[in-house]
């Protein structure tokens, strides 16, 4: 009879505390490799702990040093309003970026709110003075 053994449980080494102190030594690359490294769901939830410029801080070192399909995935895991500030201060090539390697039946979320906030112009007003 084959024996089976189960692989013993990964704890996670990412942590709000060691994060922050990562951010406020500025130990960049050491940063950079976790957010890499770890699962997705344990950057999002990282990431939606983190407040104001820690969060934009460590969310552009992820950008920076991981790979399009791991940052989508991160952003998937996210929930709406802790991603769409995230995204807002991106360009519109580097949302679509993200987007297009997000798993498709998460990309309409991030799309509508983006869309939604997006300054719209006032009414059209056509040559005669009506608007549109």
């Amino acid at each position: 009879m084959m024996e089976t053994r189960s692989k013993p449980a990964l704890h996670s080494a990412i942590t709000v505390p060691v994060v922050r102190k990562l951010l406020h030594r500025g130990a960049r690359s050491r940063l950079a490799r976790i957010l890499t490294k770890a699962y997705p769901v344990e950057v999002a939830r990282l990431l939606s702990t983190l407040k104001g410029s820690e969060r934009a801080h460590a969310f552009e070192i992820l950008l920076d040093e991981s790979d399009v399909a791991h940052v989508a995935d991160v952003m998937s895991e996210m929930s709406q309003s802790d991603s769409l500030p995230l995204l807002e201060r991106l360009e519109p090539a580097q949302i679509a970026k993200y987007l297009s390697e997000m798993p498709a039946d998460r990309r309409n979320q991030p799309r509508l709110a983006i869309a939604r906030s997006a300054r719209r112009p006032g009414p059209y007003v056509d040559g005669s003075g009506a608007r549109r």
